[in-house]
Order: C-alpha cells, then sequence, then structure tokens
C-alpha cells in the first residue's frame, strides 16, 4: 500500500507486518500518539476485533513521515471497534545530567497531550523512585525510527517483554521486565 501520501488520522488503525506470519495493529491517536496492542495474529486478518478488549502495550509519539514503513494496510472498516478507551497522559520526561541527575519526570500530559508543560508528577532515576515506573511509562520523546519499534514489537510477541532501549540511555543498566509486570501484558493471539 502506498503510504506516501498518508496523513494523521485520529482512530485509523493499521495492520503491521512483523513477520511473514506474525502481523499485530495499531491505532492512531491525539497529537502523533500512536498506540501499540498485545494482540497478533498468524494471518493479517483482524475481522471482528474490538480494541476496547485487547490489552494496550505502549503508547508513543512518532513521526508518521519517518515511521508509515511499518504500516502494513489500513484496516479500520475491517475491526469491530477502534479502542476508544482514554488515550493514555501519563509518560516520563527525560531529565539530561549525569549521575544521579540524570533520570525522568513522571509527568500528565497536558490537555492537548503535549509534554510541553505537562504537569511533574514525581522524579524517577534508576536508583530514585518506582522501578514499576520505568517499566510501565513510555518516554515522551518522538520517535521517527521504523526498525526500533518493529523489533520492540517483535520481541514482546516471541519474549513477552515490553522494552524500549531508549530507556538504556536514560537509566542506564536496568534488569529488563518480566512477563506479566506493569507494562507487560500477556499477548492475544487470534
Amino acid at each position: 500500500m502506498n503510504f506516501k501520501k498518508s496523513t494523521w488520522s485520529q482512530d485509523s488503525v493499521y495492520s503491521i507486518k512483523l513477520t511473514s506470519n506474525l502481523y499485530t495493529l495499531t491505532q492512531m491517536r491525539e497529537n502523533n500518539l500512536l498506540q501499540f496492542f498485545a494482540l497478533c495474529s498468524k494471518f493479517d486478518n483482524f475481522s471482528e476485533v474490538d480494541l476496547n478488549e485487547i490489552d494496550e502495550l505502549f503508547c508513543i509519539f512518532v513521526a508518521v513521515s519517518r515511521i508509515k514503513v511499518i504500516f502494513n494496510r489500513k484496516i479500520d472498516q475491517e475491526v469491530r471497534s477502534v479502542n476508544n478507551r482514554p488515550t493514555p497522559k501519563i509518560m516520563l520526561s527525560t531529565i539530561f545530567g549525569k549521575g544521579q541527575g540524570a533520570g525522568a519526570n513522571v509527568i500528565e500530559l497536558t490537555e492537548k497531550y503535549s509534554a510541553v508543560g505537562g504537569r511533574i508528577i514525581r522524579k524517577v532515576t534508576n536508583n530514585e523512585g518506582n522501578l514499576m515506573d520505568i517499566f510501565q511509562y513510555e518516554l515522551s520523546g518522538m520517535y521517527g525510527n521504523p526498525i526500533e519499534i518493529h523489533n520492540r514489537l517483535l520481541r514482546f510477541f516471541k519474549t513477552g517483554v515490553n522494552w524500549d532501549e531508549s530507556k538504556n540511555y536514560v537509566f542506564g543498566s536496568i534488569e529488563l521486565p518480566k512477563p506479566g509486570q506493569p507494562g507487560c501484558p500477556r499477548a492475544k493471539m487470534l
């Protein structure tokens, strides 16, 4: 499918081909937030799927012009229902620094789903705060590398571990979350 002229269309749902026999879904949300789900299929067939009943995997800001190559085809007319749950508003905002000063603030996005001006809830580092915050919440930066997103999804569906490698740069060496911990729901296979 040609996505050259593709623009952001809130609630549009696309299939993503991870391997020749592994597909998943993503949905466009507010302000360039792209949401992924703990759902996969051996075939590119998601008819009758109600995304409100599927665990959310992660939701990140993306540069759609750069990552649209991961989209296989638009399928919002095929699914029974798009996800109507509120778009996640809690994210991690990176604090650049060295040593103890590095880490992130857990923030609440603004009403317009922006990290700029978001309300700070608490600070978290690999030595301070709740490690579960690091596992559960996404970094609020803009993602533009389709290979990184593809590899993250593939790792999740093969191992059950949902991990953003970018967090290694922010928090340093952290033991990866285990399947079933916050941020690592069980995948549903169709």
